[in-house]
């Protein structure tokens, strides 16, 4: 946005508001899988100075405390989305992407990968990348911190999404 904030300037136009940023320190980015793709956007985040907080029962507590993020357990899950300015599930694999749909239940923004049953469960409630794209789950996280209507639209719709998953709507269904 630089060459085109100056542009705007040297023409004698101040638009503040359209080259506003935000602060992306001390936010809380929440990453499932923590794989190659998944070191990567945690280091990104945390040049960013974001808290970092990972769930994957593969990684070992030295290798994260190595990277200087937080590992998360099954347990404290919730309260971590709670609190999360996102989530961001980049596995390779997945099976019904229970990951996702708590954080839809929680109001927590979803960046997922494209697989398995993912899209089903998620619909248009969250932002889909390539999981083997470190630039295109950064663009998507940026999109979700930083345009506060996109992240208000995939809480409401996933919300919304989420309330459809029900024991009784599984037996029915």
């Amino acid at each position: 946005n630089i060459p085109q904030a100056h542009a705007a300037l040297t023409q004698g136009r101040w638009e503040r508001k359209r080259f506003a940023g935000v602060e992306l320190a001390d936010k809380v980015l929440g990453i499932v899988g923590f794989g190659r793709i998944g070191q990567l956007v945690a280091t990104r985040a945390r040049a960013f100075g974001m808290r970092v907080v990972v769930f994957d029962p593969f990684v070992s507590a030295e290798r994260c405390r190595e990277l200087q993020v937080s590992s998360a357990t099954l347990e404290n899950l919730h309260a971590l989305l709670d609190g999360a300015s996102a989530l961001v599930c980049s596995s390779l694999y997945e099976g019904f992407g229970f990951a996702p749909l708590e954080a839809m239940a929680r109001g927590c923004p979803v960046v997922t990968a494209r697989v398995g049953a993912v899209p089903e469960v998620c619909g248009d409630a969250a932002l889909y990348v390539d999981p083997r794209q470190p630039d295109q789950i950064a663009e998507a996280l940026s999109r979700v911190i930083t345009q506060p209507e996109v992240s208000r639209r995939l809480v409401d719709r996933g919300l919304l999404r989420a309330g459809g998953f029900t024991w009784d709507a599984s037996v029915r269904d």
